[in-house]
């Protein structure tokens, strides 16, 4: 059992003796925002954010392939799931011109509440897509906390948006 660490599943694969086997599952890891505050309360900057973050890249880098990027909180495993919708393709300039349309051409600043474990990625992704953001000037105060106390935060309701959940089996 090698659940979310595909580092792991990678050196049991193909070993003596071992019977390795990749299955669908219903997590699915994103980020909570508030419409209330700004700039987020903008959609343009909002759909910027999505086109900074190149989602096959995390898929494909830091989970090893194990995963799929899903257009919304409900993957294919659920039922109720749209399959009309995609996720937003990576686009850098695209997210750039969003942002400038909304009136920050220059960017802006936030900062993102993330978590350390219980994934070995977590942290990992949390700090790519900072640095995915970084590239079209939204400058990120990555604030990371061990798993335990990030959902202590979270029970809570100390964590302020955005930041990053996940949900499912």
């Amino acid at each position: 059992w090698v659940d979310g660490a595909p580092d792991r599943a990678r050196q049991v694969t193909g070993a003596a003796g071992v019977e390795s086997k990749s299955v669908p599952r219903r997590r699915s890891v994103f980020i909570v925002h508030s419409n209330a505050v700004k700039p987020l309360d903008d959609a343009r900057v909002r759909q910027a954010r999505n086109y900074a973050v190149d989602k096959q890249s995390i898929t494909a880098g830091l989970l090893l392939g194990y995963g799929n990027p899903i257009p919304s909180l409900l993957g294919p495993m659920y039922l109720g799931e749209d399959k009309s919708l995609n996720p937003y393709p990576y686009d850098p300039a695209k997210a750039k011109q969003l942002l400038a349309v909304a009136g920050y051409p220059d960017g802006f600043s936030l900062t993102l509440n993330a978590y350390s474990g219980p994934r070995p990625s977590d942290k990992e992704v949390a700090q790519a897509v900072a640095g995915m953001l970084e590239k079209v000037a939204v400058k990120v105060n990555l604030t990371v906390r061990e798993c335990g106390t990030y959902m202590d935060a979270y029970r809570l309701h100390q964590l302020s948006p955005p930041y990053f959940m996940s949900f499912g089996p």
